[in-house]
Order: structure tokens, then C-alpha cells, then sequence
């Protein structure tokens, strides 16, 4: 009997083990993502999902961005998915939780090709007032809304609205709050966790919006930073799009910058929070602000080696 004890001891363990792994798994999980990619594009929509470890350092990554983070339970497996629209990139969807008065709310997110929000759907809200955030009007106020523009309707805790919108969420601040920062954490997550991988995409993106670069051409990675070239159909180059990796400490941040023929800007796009907004998170410290100036001079460096 003692010797049988501690094998079924071990077996006990490891099935427990497996066991808060499936619920890690499943935490912020998007179920049945085929209907949710129907009910929010339509036809004809095809998608490939993206697997990433949310970890520690995602975690912390969160955390210098946002003056809060991702749960324990929030770390593990998830899965990105990655849209495409007759060869047209379409976008992405990703599921996020947050904890709530009424329990955790889960939200599926639609982003456009620069983590801009297009739609949303709730994948489990007990609240008592979800009717008021799924009709249209919220749905076209929330349209568009850059991490930016979101981290600007809360205070700077992010656990209230900011002035600025309290009458427009009169008696649903609390929902409100919590739809806002799951979205927030949802763009954050996405760049830090499938940045480097979605980088190539999204800077063909802005060439194509920019420069109306119909063939792109990716010049090999170095050091994180990725550089995309556009051309016309006949090859000839239309601009420059840079993917600049802007480290600090542990966290590494990527800013995307289009040029044009002229090396002038077309495009800029980053995750930075508005500097009379920025907030240190602990136990990270915020990165030290760059003169976008100075961050121009070196993403042109690195687009064209000068």
C-alpha cells in the first residue's frame, strides 16, 4: 500500500496539473470562432489562427503600456486569428476577459490591419445593461477607436471614465470601464505577443494605403526591425514602410513608419500613450520619451541605410 502511495500521488498531481492548464487554455478562449468570424465579416472570409504563449513577459509588457495588467489566469495558449478577404488582409479577432461586478465579461474583438476597432460581440456578459452597448449608436461611436483614442476615455487608473464621457454613458459607466479596458488590453496584447509576426502584413498594408504599392518586397530582419519596399506594377518603387523596435529594459515596443519617394512620412503608427497620460506601472518603468523626430531619423536609417 505505501509503495503504491506515491505513484498515486504523482498520477493525482499531473492530473490536476493538466487540468489548470485546460482552464489556462480556455481563459479568454474564443469559442466557435468560424460563426463569430460569419456573424461579424460575412462571406467571404477566410482565416489561419496564430498560437502565442501570453507570459510573464508579455505580462509586464502590459504593464508599460497600461496602468494595469493581464491576470494570472490570463496567461497560457491563445490564439489570434488572422483574416483575410479574397487575398485582401481583413483584419484580426482576438478574445479578451475582464473582471467585472457582474462577473468576467468576455469580448470578442475585430480589428482593422492597423489594431484599430471595428466591431465587437460579447461572448459572455451578465449584465444587466449589454443591451445598451449592443445597439448600433455604441457600435459606430466604438468604430475606429485607436489604442489612443481609448486610453483617453478613462482616467488615468483606468478604472473610471474620463470627464469627457460620463454624460454619454450615463448609468453604464461601470460596463463602459470595463468594455474599454478589455479592448486596450486586447490591441496591447496583440502587438506585444504577435508583433514581430504580423509586422511584415501590417507595414504592406500602410504601403498600399500610403503609396498605392501593389507589389511589396521584404528585405531581411535585423535586430527586430522589418522593412517592407513597395512597388508599382511595374516594379518600380513607390516608398518604404519600417517596423522599429524601440527597446526599453525588458519591454520592447514596435512603431510602424511609412515613407514615401520623398522620404517623408506617410504613415506613423505606435502603441504610446499620449505623454500628459503616461502613468508608471510597477513594477515596470515607462520607457523614456523619444522626439519623434529622432525616431523618423532612425527608422529612415533602417529603411535605407543611411
Amino acid at each position: 500500500m505505501h509503495k503504491l502511495m506515491p505513484k498515486f500521488l504523482i498520477v493525482c498531481l499531473a492530473a490536476a496539473a493538466a487540468t489548470m492548464s485546460l482552464r489556462a487554455q480556455a481563459f479568454c478562449a474564443l469559442r466557435d470562432p468560424v460563426r463569430h468570424i460569419q456573424q461579424m465579416h460575412g462571406y467571404p472570409t477566410d482565416c489561419r489562427s496564430l498560437v502565442a504563449k501570453i507570459d510573464d513577459d508579455v505580462r509586464r509588457g502590459v504593464a508599460g503600456l497600461l496602468p494595469f495588467t493581464l491576470h494570472a489566469r490570463e496567461l497560457g495558449r491563445h490564439t489570434l486569428y488572422v483574416l483575410t478577404d479574397k487575398g485582401v488582409p481583413a483584419g484580426y479577432l482576438h478574445a479578451r476577459s475582464e473582471a467585472s461586478p457582474w462577473g468576467m465579461v468576455e469580448v470578442v474583438w475585430s480589428f482593422d490591419e492597423e489594431l484599430r476597432v471595428r466591431s465587437f460581440r460579447f461572448q459572455r456578459c451578465r449584465a444587466p445593461n449589454r443591451d445598451y452597448f449592443e445597439s448600433a449608436a455604441f457600435a459606430d461611436w466604438l468604430r475606429g477607436q485607436s489604442f489612443s483614442d481609448l486610453s483617453m476615455t478613462l482616467d488615468e487608473r483606468a478604472l473610471r471614465l474620463a470627464e469627457a464621457h460620463t454624460d454619454r454613458f450615463a448609468g453604464n459607466e461601470r460596463l463602459a470601464v470595463t468594455i474599454v479596458r478589455s479592448a486596450l488590453k486586447a490591441i496591447a496584447v496583440t502587438e506585444i505577443a504577435w508583433g514581430p509576426e504580423l509586422a511584415e502584413r501590417r507595414l504592406r498594408a500602410m504601403l498600399a494605403k500610403s503609396c498605392g504599392a501593389t507589389l511589396f518586397e521584404t528585405l531581411p530582419e535585423s535586430a527586430g526591425n522589418c522593412v517592407v519596399i513597395g512597388r508599382d506594377k511595374a516594379g518600380a518603387e513607390l516608398g518604404r514602410a519600417v517596423r522599429l523596435q524601440e527597446a526599453s529594459g525588458r519591454i520592447t515596443r514596435g512603431r510602424l513608419i511609412a515613407y514615401g519617394l520623398d522620404q517623408k512620412v506617410g504613415l506613423d503608427w505606435t502603441l504610446s500613450r499620449p505623454a500628459m497620460r503616461l502613468l508608471v506601472a510597477s513594477p515596470m518603468v515607462e520607457s523614456k520619451l523619444v522626439r519623434d523626430d529622432e525616431v523618423y531619423r532612425r527608422a529612415r536609417q533602417v529603411a535605407y541605410g543611411q
